[in-house]
């Protein structure tokens, strides 16, 4: 019998060749997809990020009625001219930590209590009345004999809540109704009258009975001898170094006024700001002590204190007269910092900038409007070096946060379309 003889089967070198090169061409239109996927999701995850944030800003400012500023720390992109990486955004808006409405005083053994908003308690230093406010009811803090000397040194020593110990930034607003002294009756200080309306007293003095006179942040009324009306004092400690800003002489006596300052840690410059009757005033004068000229750089955060907070007084002379009513106290609070692709460039138009160029902010009114900068309403453009595409997002002045996207080329020579996008946007048309 014969055997048949064994026939092998297997792959010709041409056919191992045209697999392996499908292989190949597989593996590389798959990697490219990959590559553009992964680049167009962080992308238009950036893109996200920052157009949330900048309605988040926005809905916080209109509904709390308080400012809110976006913020992007940044540094210069290595390879192209005016364009930024991000190192990181967040958002920075106001909360409500404290709100006094004197509505009632409840009655101690010691004097008189009152109630604040998320179970906040007021002890009363001296005697309180309770008169007609801008609101229902408001506190009178000091009421005048026969002229020679005040009754009492009325004050509120509010509980001494983590809430007040503000760091980042702040805004306190109330609604005065100032009274100046009787005629005859002697100015407590020979130059100057000082109403505090809220202040964080930073430390007693050497003999442990007396506040201080330099709280960590404060808002008062001061009268300069000879004045019929008051100015807004507003300050807040930075270290070793005291901000002021005081305003002209315009609030008079006798009249409900509503007084507010602000302060944030973020700001491009370190500025407080005074408003009346919700105008913000140009402060006339803005004043920055420091230690020594050779001092480094101040810590914009405010100084801490663990001393409980004033309503209408700070000990000795320098008390409240008149009434006060809706005290209130808002903390700025900063989110979640995040952080952007580093292969996302990110060019700024009308955003206030910081005073290295590196950081840039978009800042909403206390109506949920945008704060337009010299130039105009602020614009910020996202692009990929590996893209054709830009996305751009701009701020209207409502507030309203817009999305497009423009033809975007890595030689600046080639940009027609978007150069024309961002003229578009900077003159309105």
């Amino acid at each position: 019998m014969t055997r048949k003889p064994r026939t092998i089967c297997a792959f010709t070198l041409v056919e191992m060749l045209v697999v392996v090169t499908v292989i190949a061409l597989m593996l590389g239109i798959g990697v490219g997809a990959y590559i553009s996927f992964n680049r167009d999701m962080t992308w238009h995850a950036s893109v996200t990020t920052i157009s949330s944030l900048l309605q988040a800003c926005r809905n916080s400012a209109s509904s709390d009625q308080t400012p809110a500023v976006l913020v992007i720390d940044t540094e210069p992109a290595p390879d192209e001219q005016g364009m930024f990486i991000c190192k990181q955004v967040y958002a920075a808006t106001l909360e409500r930590v404290a709100t006094w409405h004197f509505e009632s005083l409840a009655s101690t053994g010691g004097g008189a209590t009152v109630d604040g908003s998320f179970g906040q308690k007021a002890a009363m230093n001296g005697d309180a009345a309770l008169v007609e406010g801008r609101y229902g009811k408001a506190i009178r803090f000091v009421r005048w004999d026969d002229g020679s000397s005040p009754v009492s040194s009325d004050s509120l020593t509010c509980d001494n809540a983590p809430a007040y110990d503000i760091r980042e930034g702040l805004r306190l607003s109330a609604w005065v109704r100032p009274e100046l002294p009787p005629d005859g009756l002697a100015q407590p200080a020979p130059h100057e009258l000082f109403y505090p309306i809220v202040a964080k007293p930073e430390s007693l003095n050497a003999d442990m009975e007396q506040l201080d006179q330099q709280p960590v942040y404060s808002l008062s009324l001061m009268r300069l001898e000879g004045e019929r009306s008051f100015r807004l004092l507003a300050g807040v400690r930075l270290g070793d170094a005291l901000l002021e800003t005081m305003s002209e002489a315009v609030i008079r006596p006798d009249v409900w006024a509503h007084v507010a300052m602000t302060y944030s840690s973020v700001a491009p410059s370190a500025v407080v700001r005074v408003f009346i009757d919700g105008k913000e005033l140009h402060e006339i004068e803005q004043m920055i002590n420091r230690v020594s000229s050779g001092s480094p750089p101040v810590d914009r955060r405010i100084k801490t204190s663990e001393l409980p907070l004033q309503i209408g007084g700070l000990g000795g002379t320098d008390l409240f007269h008149g009434a006060i009513d809706e005290v209130l106290i808002d903390s700025l609070q900063t989110s979640e910092r995040r952080t952007l692709s580093p292969n996302v460039y990110l060019q700024f138009f009308n955003c206030n900038a910081g005073a290295d160029g590196t950081q840039f902010r978009v800042e909403f009114d206390t109506s949920g409007q945008v704060v337009p900068a010299a130039d105009g309403l602020p614009l910020i453009a996202l692009c990929s070096p590996g893209s054709p595409i830009a996305t751009l997002i701009g701020v209207e002045r409502t507030g309203t946060v817009r999305t497009w996207n423009a033809t975007w080329e890595r030689d600046p020579a080639k940009r027609g379309i978007y150069n024309a996008e961002i003229d578009r946007w900077q003159t309105g048309r």
